[in-house]
């Protein structure tokens, strides 16, 4: 009886941990996109009140974040077709990430529109 207990336990944390850690890579580059692309934002704004005094120094410095989301943005896309292949998580969880995706890809081609992303002068 305490055997079949303990094998019943076993599997279970076996599939316990299968199933919370498949998508921990996943979700930590989305959240790192996610707080890069945000990070920015805020940045852009507090840079555009510097600029008005002429110092365009931190410029430089904030057009590397936008690179570096991008980067990040070409892993989300892969993580985002494995989840659904996979059934990494809930429908649910599967939909967010996919809209977390769509996200960055989006901000990624307005950066581009806005020349934004990289080193222009």
């Amino acid at each position: 009886m305490a055997a079949l207990l303990l094998r019943s336990l076993r599997e279970d944390l076996h599939q316990l941990s299968n199933t919370c850690c498949r998508g921990l890579p996943a979700q930590w580059v989305a959240g790192g996109v996610a707080a890069l692309n945000l990070a920015s934002i805020v940045r852009f704004v507090v840079v555009l009140g510097d600029m008005l005094s002429g110092d365009f120094s931190p410029l430089r410095l904030l057009l590397i974040v936008p690179l570096v989301a991008t980067a990040l943005t070409a892993a989300v896309v892969p993580f985002t077709v494995l989840a659904w292949r996979r059934h990494m998580w809930s429908l649910l969880g599967r939909i967010h990430y996919m809209i977390l995706a769509l996200a960055a890809v989006a901000f990624t081609w307005f950066v581009a529109e806005w020349n934004l992303l990289g080193f222009h002068f």
